[in-house]
């Protein structure tokens, strides 16, 4: 009985560390996404800024 309880546990452990990861990786990727948006964003401030000022 504990045997078959275990076998059981240890079967879904993988399944929800692959959850885990996944959402890691999807979270990580998303904030790489933001960040080079903001930095674009940040770029054409200073483009349109250096504009105004000549």
């Amino acid at each position: 009985m504990i045997e078959k309880i275990m076998s059981e546990r240890f079967f879904y452990l993988p399944v929800f560390l692959s959850i885990i990861l996944l959402f890691v990786i999807v979270t990580l990727g998303n904030n790489i996404v933001k960040h080079i948006e903001a930095l674009h964003v940040i770029e054409r401030s200073y483009v349109q800024m250096n504009k105004t000022s000549e």
